[in-house]
Formats: C-alpha cells, structure tokens, sequence
C-alpha cells in the first residue's frame, strides 16, 4: 500500500468507483526476482478471475461481513492491472506465461503501468532511490550484493528482459492485444527508466511534471496528478 499513497481513499472516495473492488497486491520487490514474483503473481490471477469468491470474501469478511457475497457463479466483467516500476515486468510476465498455458484474457484485462521498467531500469540509480534515507544507505557496501541480485533482471540487457519484450511483441502480432497498456504514465524527472521507445505498442506516456520515479504514483492532498491522470 506504501506505494500508492492516499490512492486508496481517493478511489473509494471517487462516484466512478462505487461498484468496484479494489485490490492491492504486494510481493517482495526488494528481494524476490521478477520472474519469480511473476509467477506468483500468476498464481494470484488464477484465483482473482475464476469463480473462487474466497479472494473477494476472505478479504471483506473481516471487515464488512454484510458485503459477503453467496453467489458462487460470481466473476468479474473487467479487471484493471494497475503496476508501478518493476510491477509493469511483473504483471506482463503473469499474463504472458498464462497465455503460454493456453488461457487469454483478451476481454477481461486492461493494463495501466506508472513509470514502468518493461524495457529494464537503471538499476544503481533505482536502488539508491530505494532505500534513500535508509540507515542500509550507509552501510550498501556491506549488504549491497544481497539487495543488489533480485534487480539484476532488471538490466536492459539481462535474458528477462529480453525474452519478455520478444514474448509480448509476438502476442500482439498474433492478436492478443490486451498485452498492450491502455496508458502509460511517468514523471519528468525520472531517472531510474526510459521511455523514449514505446514497448510493444504501448500509448506514448503520458508525463506528469515534476514527479520522479516514485513518486509519480503517490498522489497527496498537494498533488493529485497521479490520481487525475489515472482516472482520465
């Protein structure tokens, strides 16, 4: 949740999404390789568009057991796949190794992706901005390598990338076009990714001024352009 912010309150606070359910899902960046947070990732997709209501139940129980829901034919219509940063890669991954096994979501998923590190990051950079104020800053020479191997996919030139760029280019060509983002949005001052060549298709990126890799999606009462660009 850290990573968006107040995003949560503005969506539920927000006439457009009244009838929608909001899910957050985490995973550990900070040590988990993409690939391997993909497939766990996947794992969450099984569950969130089958007619399993324990993913929807399990989590309002406790707080809103009167919103229950008893239909068990119940699916959802339209899943959004909202990523920031090494979420894009991650979320790709997922749909592209589902498709592999035979199962498409050309009707049902729509991809919205801030400052997104599909194409790799600049990994030092990220990892400084990571854990900038962190008493691991000055200790980095120490813990560096550990912290430093799960961004190693990352690379520009590293065989996940790479293979992911050619998976998704080929799953376009062969129709499968929900792959592509519906919107793509970064800030002006990012120096972690490059967006100068759109990836497999996507919309060129929408820029917010002023907001840095991390901060493009963190929206506050000061500054509600994360939120702003992401319901247009």
């Amino acid at each position: 949740m850290g990573t968006w912010q107040i995003f949560p309150t503005l969506l539920t606070g927000h006439k457009r999404f009244r009838r929608t359910d909001l899910l957050f899902y985490g995973y550990e960046a900070k040590v988990t390789a993409p690939s391997k947070s993909g497939a766990l990732f996947r794992e969450f997709l099984d569950r969130l568009l089958s007619s399993d209501l324990r993913i929807v139940n399990d989590s309002i129980e406790q707080y809103a057991p009167e919103l229950k829901r008893n239909n068990k034919q119940f699916q959802f219509k339209k899943v959004a796949l909202v990523a920031h940063s090494m979420g894009a890669p991650v979320v790709r991954r997922a749909l592209l190794d589902k498709l592999q096994t035979g199962t498409r979501y050309d009707t049902k998923v729509e991809l919205i992706l801030f400052a997104p590190a599909h194409r790799g990051a600049h990994v030092a950079r990220l990892i400084t901005e990571l854990f900038a104020g962190s008493p691991l800053t000055k200790a980095f020479s120490s813990v560096g390598k550990y912290f430093v191997a799960p961004y190693r996919e990352l690379q520009p030139d590293s065989r996940f990338i790479s293979r992911l760029i050619a998976d998704t280019e080929k799953a376009i060509v062969d129709g499968h076009t929900y792959l592509r983002a519906k919107k793509v949005i970064v800030g002006s001052i990012d120096r972690v990714v490059d967006v100068d060549v759109p990836f497999a298709g996507d919309p060129p990126p929408t820029v917010i001024e002023g907001a840095g890799h991390f901060s493009v999606c963190k929206p506050s009462l000061q500054v509600l352009a994360p939120f702003t660009e992401f319901i247009k």
